[in-house]
């Protein structure tokens, strides 16, 4: 006590900074074979559509069928990150993986519709399913790990609103061209 007054240390005294490191970008043939590893039709739908629109999984499990639109291209994102509407680019392929699942699934008020159809699916299920395809594509895993059978994981080794791709291998690339060409 100082003053008279509490304190806490964390308020006073600066924190060393937690370092920043880029994530690994995984090649097209690390995608497609995550994405093959998404075993639930919907999982697959809705980690698909995270990946080609580059939604946030908040973002995707709040889709509605009517915010696709096969006329114009494009996916209608409501409320997204800081409470705005949004449009986002609908490629071929996915208004093509967009429309078999809803003809698997005929989703009514949500495109993802939860364990309630009334409600949509949460971002934990979201999440579960995803480390669940990593830790399968084996993508989750440091190389010189062996590979093991297919386990459930806690959801909090994924990003909670974002998608989990990133592997936790420790290599490091540039950050940019420029610092190799001394600009």
């Amino acid at each position: 006590m100082t003053l008279d007054r509490d304190w806490a240390p964390e308020e006073v005294l600066p924190l060393p900074k937690k370092p920043q490191r880029l994530p690994i970008i995984l090649s097209p043939e690390e995608v497609q074979r995550f994405l093959g590893c998404v075993l639930d039709v919907k999982h697959h739908a809705i980690l698909t559509t995270c990946y080609a629109a580059g939604l946030r999984i908040s973002e995707a499990v709040r889709l509605k069928p009517t915010g696709i639109d096969s006329q114009r291209m494009v996916i209608r994102v409501e409320q997204g990150k800081g409470q705005k509407d949004r449009y986002v680019m609908l490629s071929p392929k996915l208004l093509e993986i967009l429309r078999n699942y809803w003809k698997a699934r005929r989703p009514k008020a949500w495109l993802f519709p939860g364990d309630r159809a009334d409600q949509p699916i949460t971002r934990d299920a979201v999440g579960h399913a995803c480390a669940k395809a990593r830790d399968r594509s084996g993508q989750g895993a440091d190389p010189e790990e062996k590979q093991g059978p297919a386990k459930d994981v806690d959801a909090s080794k994924c990003g909670r609103d974002r998608m989990c791709l990133t592997s936790t291998r420790r290599t490091e690339k540039p950050a940019s061209n420029y610092s190799r060409n001394g600009r």
